[in-house]
């Protein structure tokens, strides 16, 4: 059993003192996360001013409960984050601002898990982070505003002050250290995110992962009477669609057929309308094919379009999805852009690979620069793209080994120009790997082998 006892009196919270400018920004960024989610009802740990919670309650729906280890700032019920009296899933959201750096380190995966208990739905966390800040901002009449903040470098030892026993910044906590270890311990029941409260308010805060749910409706929104059942064509079917699409399978056929060849079971995740397995199908008839999608309207259509071959169509979350044997060869394309935990991702597929089974991945490449400086928000569905140096690796630390990475697309920035975007990709598939300007790629490829 934890023993904790509260770290500052009522008094730490007096006007002036506790709440300033930074601290209000951070308060926007949490009210914004939670309206995205739109609990029903909610927890917070660790009220603090109560500034958040008295917002939610006079100005949403939302059924509000708090909890504080401290007696005398008005919490409704006194706890400690590692030992809360609720059942099991008893709330759609539960929210940790600002609470998770006043425990010692070694707590910080029990209090997860205490999370991840009582939350039915959603797990939203935030911490801070040292050091010194960089922030531009720009807004010029009729442009986009421009603005972009990071965080110089400066790792100093945490001494424990009374309140933080760690910080993300300081020696030994990187930012990258938080989420893999802990990431696992949400994924049978809550989805976990963190708001890295570094420099608010001009540090952008993630959107969260497309659910099933909402997978599914966007899908078969694009199966409605605006596409007329054919996503394939609605996808494809413009001057750019199609110098995207043929570049996208010359990469395929070039880079992923051969790596395939002699195969007998495929795994393919997101496989939509079939746009790529079909290929797949027809150069391996005698394989057995496994097509993973969370919308049943994308796989209604991909039977539709594959009309020989053996493949078991299965209507999951991948992230869900179990299996009984393992797989020869794993594919994906412009389907992991949806997936926020992309170690979970590399993690998932390596389990479900033979030893000595190969995979290949197509992705939209992240440009988070070029973004801000456009003042260009992305789509929910596509907030989690990434770069190839990010997701090699993910994939090198689930026991892969990465055999080749291209560009599989290309869209020149300012220049919209098909021709342009077609002729620069064959020029860049000559390249090294190592020399390619991922600035201008749409998207990339990375195969890979498990050893």
């Amino acid at each position: 059993m934890d023993t904790f006892t509260k770290q500052v009196d009522k008094s730490a919270y007096a006007l002036g003192r506790y709440a300033k400018e930074d601290r209000f920004a951070s308060y926007a960024h949490q009210l914004k996360e939670i309206a995205k989610l739109k609990p029903e009802n909610m927890l917070e740990i660790g009220v603090g001013d109560k500034l958040v919670g008295e917002y939610v309650k006079a100005n949403s729906g939302i059924a509000y409960t708090s909890a504080d280890i401290a007696d005398d700032v008005g919490a409704d019920v006194i706890a400690s984050i590692t030992e809360l009296p609720f059942e099991n899933a008893s709330f759609d959201l539960v929210c940790a601002f600002e609470v998770m750096e006043h425990l010692p380190f070694d707590k910080f995966e029990t209090a997860l898990f205490e999370l991840s208990r009582v939350s039915r739905r959603d797990v939203l966390v935030s911490l801070p982070h040292f050091g010194p800040p960089v922030k531009f901002l720009l807004k010029l009449p009729f442009l986009p505003e421009m603005k972009f903040a990071f965080k110089i470098p400066y790792p100093r030892t945490q001494v424990f002050d009374g309140q933080h026993y760690w910080e993300i910044g300081k020696r030994g906590f990187s930012r990258g250290k938080i989420p893999r270890p802990h990431r696992e311990a949400f994924r049978h029941r809550a989805r976990v995110r963190a708001i890295w409260e570094s420099i608010p308010p001009l540090l952008r805060t993630p959107q969260k992962s497309m659910t099933d749910e909402k997978g599914s409706e966007f899908y078969k929104s694009l199966s409605s009477e605006k596409t007329k059942g054919d996503y394939q064509k609605s996808r494809w079917d413009t001057p750019m669609g199609r110098a995207h699409f043929e570049t996208t399978r010359h990469t395929i056929v070039e880079n992923a057929f051969p790596i395939a060849r002699g195969m007998h079971t495929f795994l393919e995740v997101g496989a939509g309308p079939a746009t790529w397995t079909r290929y797949f199908v027809e150069t391996h008839p005698d394989a057995r094919f496994t097509l993973v999608d969370i919308s049943e309207e994308m796989l209604a259509q991909a039977r539709q379009a594959l009309q020989n071959g053996t493949v078991e169509y299965i209507h999951s979350d991948f992230m869900e999805y179990t299996s009984g044997h393992h797989f020869d060869f794993f594919f994906s394309s412009r389907a992991l852009e949806y997936f926020e935990d992309k170690a979970g991702f590399a993690r998932k597929v390596a389990s479900l690979l033979k030893s000595g089974g190969t995979g290949f991945v197509v992705t939209k490449c992240a440009h988070p620069w070029r973004d801000m400086l456009r003042g260009r928000k992305l789509p929910e569905r596509h907030a989690h793209q990434t770069t190839p140096r990010a997701l090699s690796r993910a994939l090198r630390s689930a026991g892969l080994e990465i055999t080749g990475v291209g560009v599989a697309a290309v869209t020149t920035p300012l220049v919209h120009s098909p021709a342009l975007n077609t002729f620069l990709w064959k020029i860049l598939r000559l390249v090294p790997s190592f020399l390619i300007p991922m600035g201008i790629a749409e998207s990339f490829y990375l195969s890979f082998k498990k050893t």
